[in-house]
């Protein structure tokens, strides 16, 4: 990887082994490191002509940003943080459920090439990144989406199993395809989904008393009895 270059992107088209090294560096002082790091980070472009996963914009790209922002208070950790932040919401323009790709060159979203549908357990990864960018920026309308996201997913469960698939107006892919509202078997909705909870654990917020409702009905939920895994025809295994 050339950081000279501000060409650093690997398969995935995004410099996440950089990225992630950012923080690292910051936190250990490495000045050398840290210096070539932030320079590559602040310069690259936020239109590469590639297909991306917002699933890793919002993890690596803006995670590391935040992450930068608060060990050294630079606010152009911020600002390229808003930039990034405003592609992953063209997924979600016309849409509750954001697509999992988008070009940012082109603002092209699109699905998976393998399924014409959204993994909710992957997208739900765009929310706590995006709110704790809000946090800072004030940019209300990210509350807005996360609500009507969980809101639709919560109008999705089924015998007390969750939606693996929807398309991006919230329709179910495949009427069987469900899985149970445990955390073995939807381990990163549940982290996402905590994560969301003690970014917006503010009863001031108007968006709290929705969230927190959400939230309390699942942990009762949790609390039942065990639900066998079904899906696909609903055969157990």
């Amino acid at each position: 990887m050339i950081l000279e270059t501000h060409k650093c992107y690997n398969t995935t088209g995004l410099g996440m082994s950089a990225f992630a090294s950012l923080e690292l560096s910051l936190l250990l002082q490495n000045a050398t490191l840290s210096n070539k790091l932030s320079e590559w980070a602040l310069n690259i472009s936020i239109n590469p002509d590639l297909i991306l996963s917002i699933k890793d914009i919002a993890e690596h790209v803006i995670g590391s940003y935040l992450g930068a922002y608060v060990i050294t208070d630079n606010k152009q950790y911020i600002t390229k943080a808003q930039s990034w932040a405003q592609i992953i919401l063209k997924t979600m323009n016309e849409t509750i459920i954001p697509y999992p790709l988008i070009n940012p060159l082109t603002s092209k979203a699109e699905y998976h090439p393998w399924v014409k549908g959204v993994d909710i357990s992957e997208v739900s990864a765009i929310f706590p990144p995006l709110l704790s960018l809000s946090a800072i920026t004030g940019m209300t309308n990210i509350y807005k989406k996360t609500s009507n996201f969980l809101s639709l997913i919560e109008s999705k469960i089924h015998n007390k199993m969750l939606p693996l698939l929807l398309d991006t107006k919230g329709q179910l892919i495949d009427d069987k395809a469900f899985f149970p509202m445990n955390p073995t078997s939807s381990s990163y909705f549940w982290a996402n989904l905590l994560r969301i909870h003690l970014l917006t654990a503010n009863k001031t917020d108007p968006f709290y008393p929705k969230l927190i409702s959400f939230f309390d009905a699942q942990i009762k939920n949790l609390k039942s009895k065990r639900i066998p895994f079904r899906i696909n025809k609903r055969i157990r295994i």
